[in-house]
């Protein structure tokens, strides 16, 4: 398999960053928030099909390996 891009989508104040290591699978993100204080922080690590649902944007969903 090949490495994994960074990837990150903001939509207000929340923010999906792709994992790119192949720990969990090709297909884990890290939800971010906005803070008081304008700056992100990593709130729950999660499966593509879970952070999609807060994501209006298509997040990319790589094929896995069985």
């Amino acid at each position: 398999m090949s490495k994994i891009k960074y990837c990150e989508i903001i939509e207000g104040n929340i923010k999906a960053v792709k994992d790119v290591e192949l720990f969990g699978g090709p297909n884990m993100w890290h939800l971010n928030i906005k803070n008081r204080n304008g700056s992100f922080e990593r709130v729950q690590w999660m499966g593509v099909h879970s952070i999609q649902k807060f994501f209006t944007t298509e997040l990319p969903v790589y094929k896995e390996k069985n």
